[in-house]
């Protein structure tokens, strides 16, 4: 049985500033969509391989359970898991090159 996958609203927003981003970059909304597409895509593989991430690389994550997910090949979504309510929540989606440490 796959888990549930839900993104708090701090992720929801991340996620719409980097696609809001792109559409700047590339002058072009297909581009922002299709980068949309192909992270949520990414992300809906958790419901059926919820500890595909990485442990982070910061001690204080992985103390309080964070998993790590590649996007894009530069975004990292930061996860936990609940297997006995089988529920992958996403906390936060950052560019990999930032200060990250802070902003989950």
């Amino acid at each position: 049985m796959a888990y549930r996958v839900e993104r708090t609203a701090q992720a929801d927003g991340q996620l719409w500033d980097i696609v809001l981003y792109w559409v700047g970059v590339r002058g072009s909304v297909d581009a922002g969509l299709k980068l949309l597409d192909s992270i949520e895509a990414e992300i809906r593989q958790l419901a059926d391989f919820p500890d595909c991430g990485a442990p982070p690389r910061y001690d204080a994550l992985r103390e309080r359970g964070y998993r790590v997910l590649i996007l894009a090949k530069r975004y990292l979504a930061f996860y936990k898991v609940d297997h006995e309510r089988r529920v992958v929540t996403i906390h936060t989606i950052v560019d990999g090159r930032q200060d990250y440490l802070n902003l989950i």
